[in-house]
């Protein structure tokens, strides 16, 4: 029986190495979107981001 209380612990524990990482490339895609809403609300604008677009793609 502690065999199996050991085996139970383990898998869960492997569970959560495997979910760490999603959860921080999540939390890290959360973050920059954030940041570039922001850039866009308070930086150039959203006319200035595609103006800037419309130039680097014309060249």
């Amino acid at each position: 029986m502690a065999e199996l209380d050991r085996t139970a612990e383990d898998s869960d524990i492997s569970n959560e190495e495997h979910e760490r990482p999603l959860e921080r490339s999540r939390a890290g895609l959360k973050i920059w979107l954030k940041r570039l809403v922001t850039f866009v609300s308070f930086g150039p604008g959203v006319l200035g981001i595609l103006w800037l677009i419309g130039r680097i793609l014309r060249r």
